[in-house]
């Protein structure tokens, strides 16, 4: 990649879903070309074969910059601290790459963060309670990773979330009342594949707007709460492969626009409700 250093009024630079990159080392040494350009807002290098790990002088972009796309590549390496001078990113997007380590808990400080996706990645150790800082964020995608330890119960503070996954990672204890009924979540919220355990809270019954709810393939045990009756505007149901027990409250009967249910292998016991 020539130098752009000279493209000092560049706003937006896209190079998406190309085959650029060797998925060596050196692949993102031209990011420094781009940090006198104080102009720029938008940069994605989306579906390519960048390698390597990101430079630190990705600090030194524009305080302008908005957007920073970097999925589908063939990043290695931790997300540097650095990335917290970038105060004004609104979208940072690291998916699909090879990114391990923890993450950093400074990205709590980009207080304008509206979308952070992190998913089908290496991290590990736990989801830092800092991101309970992000007020505006709409979607976090961490799923896909091998995060451990507890979900953060700060993560209820993030009162924008209309999008929340976490699943397939190695999170366990039990779910925060107060993150389960985060009334905001609208479109997603996805706990599949990992370790939870305890009941799943009465709480859950203020997501009242959401559409997709999956809590499958944990240890999550106790009755079905009957507030999930409240959750009017669920399409997507799916509690498969944990042990809860007790019969299927009559409540699910006022899910009115449920596309798909899965309650198989459970230990629910009863009869079959006459409104299936």
């Amino acid at each position: 990649m020539p130098p752009l250093d000279r493209l000092n009024k560049l706003r937006i630079l896209r190079i998406n879903s190309n085959y650029l990159g060797s998925g060596g080392y050196g692949d993102l040494n031209f990011f420094c070309s781009l940090t006198n350009t104080t102009s720029l807002q938008l940069l994605s290098i989306y579906g390519n074969s960048f390698g390597g790990t990101l430079p630190e002088c990705i600090g030194n972009f524009s305080v302008n910059l908005m957007q920073l796309k970097l999925g589908q590549n063939l990043l290695l390496g931790t997300i540097p601290r650095i990335v917290e001078n970038l105060i004004n990113l609104e979208r940072l997007l690291l998916d699909h790459n090879r990114l391990s380590g923890t993450v950093p808990s400074v990205l709590g400080n980009l207080h304008n963060l509206v979308e952070l996706d992190l998913s089908y990645n290496k991290f590990s150790g736990a989801i830092p309670s800092s991101l309970g800082n992000l007020v505006k964020l709409a979607r976090l995608h961490l799923d896909h990773n091998k995060f451990h330890c507890y979900i953060p119960s700060r993560l209820s503070e993030c009162r924008s979330l209309v999008e929340l996954d976490l699943s397939s990672n190695n999170l366990n204890g039990t779910i925060p009342s107060e993150f389960i009924g985060l009334s905001s979540l609208s479109i997603l919220l996805n706990l599949s594949l990992n370790h939870l355990a305890g009941v799943l809270p009465k709480e859950v019954g203020k997501l009242n707007l959401l559409a997709q709810l999956d809590v499958s393939r944990n240890m999550l045990d106790g009755d079905i709460p009957a507030s999930l009756g409240s959750c009017v505007g669920l399409e997507v149901l799916k509690m498969q492969e944990n042990s809860f027990r007790g019969s299927i409250p009559s409540s699910i009967s006022m899910l009115r626009n449920v596309k798909e249910l899965d309650l198989s292998h459970n230990n629910l016991s009863g009869q079959i409700p006459e409104f299936f």
